[in-house]
């Protein structure tokens, strides 16, 4: 794309062995473009 051209965004995922209750789930989407 024009924004990322240049460079190759990043992914990271992360598992955590257990949350304070069982129903608590989360997950964040977010995306940055940066310009000089």
């Amino acid at each position: 794309g024009e924004a990322f051209s240049a460079i190759k965004p990043c992914t990271s995922m992360l598992e955590v062995k257990g949350l304070v209750a069982p129903d608590y789930l989360i997950e964040i989407e977010a995306t940055a473009i940066l310009t000089k």
